[in-house]
Order: C-alpha cells, then sequence, then structure tokens
C-alpha cells in the first residue's frame, strides 16, 4: 500500500490457492486474475471495503504482484 508491504499482504514465498468465482479474497481481486496462464505476473489493484476487519486497511487501495503458479480444475 502506497508502495509499502503491509502484515498480511504477503505469502513470503509460500503461495496460496484461490478459487476463481469463490468471493473469498477482496471485491475485483478474483477476476483480475481471469484470463492469466501458469508464470504470468499480474499487478491487482483493489480496494479494502470501508468496514474490513483490519481498521487501518478500510477503504484503502492496495497493490498486489501476483505470480500465477499452476491453473487446476
Amino acid at each position: 500500500m502506497d508502495g509499502v508491504a503491509f502484515d498480511g499482504g504477503s505469502t513470503d514465498g509460500k503461495g496460496t490457492d484461490l478459487v476463481i468465482g469463490s468471493g473469498t479474497y477482496i471485491d475485483n481481486f478474483e477476476e483480475q486474475l481471469v484470463g492469466a496462464h501458469p508464470g504470468d505476473k499480474v499487478e491487482v489493484t483493489v480496494v479494502f471495503p470501508d468496514d474490513y476487519q483490519a481498521a487501518d486497511l478500510a477503504g484503502k487501495e492496495a497493490v498486489f504482484d501476483v505470480t500465477v503458479n499452476g491453473i487446476y480444475e
């Protein structure tokens, strides 16, 4: 956020699974990954909801640098 990493904003290189359409990530996060392929690096920009549980992030824009490691069915 504003070019500075924040707590919870990184997997520290461990990665994580994301199911497109699950709605488990911030609004518009998943949609920005549609069409990406393994190896692609995608810059995902989102705005945390005003009522987000972490008050210091609520209503703020954040940019996530995402690397797609694989696509599975």
